[in-house]
């Protein structure tokens, strides 16, 4: 093949492939109205609303539950334990020896409030309910390093450890989804098959909202 037919081949490919993802990017906005905005509102969600004015709203429309969004999930252990930052209040973290040893830790107030035991031998002694923050991590770090198998990271602090039920009168610690600050739930009753939304907060008040919603329902 000549010069110039190996240029015009390569260069028909190109156009093709441009044309492709125009076409893709024409049907995916086609379908799915997708926005991202630092102010303004969207489906009544407002820049600038406090979590509990997103949790109230969210109650209002009917949504099931709220799931945090962590940072992408970690494990830290006696090589980089270091690292890992104190977390806030309301919030837990686990330890595991990727064996039989599963604990999750919560802190309430600055101290460990709740300790519940998954896997198949007892929570290390050395740590009770009522430590300060300081003892947990000083205690967790010695254990990582004592036995290299162990590993800790930070897990949502829900009974199931994903979400939190919010249009249930059972009681679910729903209130502990304040210590989180990345909200993300789905509104079913937004038409005509309901749509996404990730809320961003920072100081208590939304900064930013991610919405996602199919144009037309798949039966």
């Amino acid at each position: 093949m000549s010069g110039f037919k190996r240029v015009k081949v390569l260069g028909g490919a190109v156009f093709m492939a441009a044309i492709i993802i125009i076409c893709a990017s024409c049907t995916n906005s086609m379908f799915i109205d997708s926005r991202d905005i630092t102010s303004g509102e969207i489906e009544g969600f407002s820049i600038g609303m406090t979590k509990k004015d997103i949790f109230l709203i969210a109650q209002q429309k009917h949504v099931h539950a709220i799931r945090p969004l962590l940072n992408p999930s970690l494990y830290f252990d006696y090589s980089n334990f270091d690292a890992l930052a104190p977390i806030g209040n309301g919030r837990s973290i686990e330890l595991d020896d990727m064996h039989n040893l599963k604990v999750i830790y919560t802190i309430t107030n600055c101290k460990v409030s709740a300790i519940k035991v998954l896997g198949l031998v007892s929570a290390p002694p050395s740590i009770s309910i009522g430590d300060s923050c300081d003892s947990l991590f000083a205690n967790l770090k010695k254990i990582v390093t004592d036995n290299h198998s162990s590993r800790v990271h930070e897990v949502i602090s829900s009974h199931n450890e994903s979400w939190f039920v919010i249009d249930s009168q059972q009681k679910d610690n729903a209130y502990l989804v304040n210590s989180y600050d990345v909200w993300s739930f789905e509104v079913s009753t937004i038409k005509p098959a309901g749509a996404e939304f990730v809320i961003y907060f920072s100081e208590g008040v939304a900064v930013r909202i991610s919405y996602k919603r199919p144009r037309i329902r798949l039966e």
